[in-house]
């Protein structure tokens, strides 16, 4: 009796071991699948502040009269504050 059941054990620890190699390589792609999300996620994040300081320089640059820029500009919603008025000296 004792062999059917050693040998039973052994195929059931046999079984697991294959079960768990199998959990392993899934992790393992998983893992690959997320780490190439977080990185695209990073770069996003990364061209957005690039993104931002070059519309913040292009609206600095911005040209009153230039209404085509000006209508670009606007049609993205960024609203160019107007440089002060300086003071006409007498």
């Amino acid at each position: 009796m004792t062999n059917w059941a050693a040998t039973i054990a052994a195929g059931l620890s046999l079984t697991l071991v294959v079960f768990n190699a199998v959990l392993v390589y899934g992790n393992d792609s998983s893992q690959i699948s997320v780490t190439q999300r977080q990185q695209l996620i990073n770069q996003g994040t990364n061209l957005l502040r690039i993104e931002q300081a070059m519309v913040r320089s292009a609206a600095s640059a911005a040209n009153p009269k230039d209404d085509a820029f000006n209508q670009l500009l606007s049609r993205y919603n960024i609203k160019v504050a107007a440089a002060p008025a300086t003071p006409e000296k007498k």
